[in-house]
C-alpha cells in the first residue's frame, strides 16, 4: 500500500482506459485505498487530474497546484477522510468536472470536506445544478471554513448549499449563483463586498 505519492507530471489516460474507468476502484491510484494514511504531492507540471485518479484514498488533505486546469469528475470522490483542499493562487480558472448522468457525481463526493481554501475561480462544468447536492460543494455538512481569494469572481449554483459554514467573506465576489447557500443556517458573519 502507497503512502506517499509524488506526481510531478500530467498523467494522460489513453482512450480505453479512460473509457473504462467509471468506478471508484478503477483510477490510476485508487487501488491503493488499503493504505493506512496517504500524503499525494502534485508538482509543478501537473495540468490535469483525470477522473478517478486519488478515488478511495485515504488522504486528508490536498493542495491544487496553480497549474492544474482541469480536475475529472469523481477525482477524489469517496476519499473518506478528505477534510481540507487548498487550491493555489492563480488568475486562470480551474474547470471542475461533473457527470449529469448520476445525480450523485462531482470530483469530492463522499469526501468529508471541512476546509475549503479557493484562491481562484472555478468553471463547474454542470452547468444547470437543480439542487445541492449537485453543488461542487453542495451537501458538504461538514464543511465549515471557506475561504476566498481574491481571484474568486463567481459562485456557481448551489456552490456551498446545505454546508455548515459559520463565517464567510465575499471578498471580491461579483456574482452569486442560485442557491449558492440555499440551506446555509449556521452563518454568524457575513461580509458582503462593494463588488
Amino acid at each position: 500500500p502507497l503512502t506517499d505519492i509524488s506526481v510531478n507530471r500530467s498523467l494522460v489516460l489513453t482512450e480505453a482506459y479512460a473509457a473504462a474507468c467509471d468506478a471508484v476502484d478503477e483510477g490510476i491510484f485508487s487501488t491503493e485505498k488499503g493504505s493506512q494514511n496517504t500524503t499525494i504531492t502534485l508538482g509543478g507540471q501537473v495540468g490535469k487530474i483525470p477522473e478517478f485518479m486519488f478515488a478511495s484514498l485515504p488522504l486528508t488533505s490536498i493542495t491544487i497546484p496553480a497549474t492544474v486546469t482541469e480536475i475529472g469528475n469523481d477525482a477524489f470522490t469517496n476519499c473518506t477522510k478528505l477534510k481540507s483542499i487548498t487550491f493555489a493562487e492563480s488568475p486562470t480558472p480551474l474547470t471542475i468536472g461533473f457527470n449529469d448522468d448520476n445525480d450523485d457525481d462531482g470530483p469530492f463526493f463522499d469526501s468529508p470536506l471541512e476546509k475549503v481554501v479557493l484562491n481562484r475561480e472555478l468553471n463547474y462544468t454542470f452547468s444547470s445544478p437543480a439542487n445541492a447536492s449537485e453543488g461542487v460543494f453542495g451537501n458538504k455538512t461538514t464543511l465549515i471554513s471557506v475561504t476566498l481569494g481574491d481571484n474568486v469572481k463567481t459562485l456557481s449554483p448551489y456552490m456551498f448549499a446545505n454546508s455548515a459554514i459559520t463565517s464567510l467573506d465575499l471578498n471580491k465576489v461579483t456574482t452569486i449563483g442560485k442557491g449558492a447557500f440555499e440551506g446555509v443556517s449556521k452563518v454568524t458573519t457575513l461580509n458582503i463586498p462593494a463588488t
